[in-house]
């Protein structure tokens, strides 16, 4: 390692029950509402929705920056969209082992 060069932290798992279609959905519907009538508390929904963006990008190792700014500005359609399309690591699974005979 070069020195004065620190290795990079790694970031903290997203929770996953932020990210569902569902809590998109309802992201959606409420900021609408929000928009329409307390529109500060809408901008607060934007910048939680942009840190779980961030940190689930982040989380992945993937560039963070451009999905963060599109949930912040375009809020709940970028969100739905990113909730959506986003990618996740594959997963392995072990082997299955074979079924024993059974003894008789």
């Amino acid at each position: 390692m070069e020195q004065g060069t620190a290795p990079k932290p790694r970031a903290r798992a997203t929770d996953e029950g932020l990210i569902r279609p569902r809590i998109a959905w309802a992201y959606f519907v409420v900021n609408l509402v929000l928009v329409l009538t307390l529109w500060p508390v809408a901008v607060l929904f934007a910048l939680v929705a942009a840190v779980v963006t961030y940190r689930e990008r982040r989380e992945l190792g993937f560039p963070a920056i451009w999905w963060t700014l599109a949930v912040f500005f375009f809020g709940p359609l970028a969100f739905l969209v990113f909730v959506y399309k986003r990618r996740r690591p594959a997963v392995a699974y072990p082997p299955e082992t074979p079924p024993t005979a059974a003894a008789g």
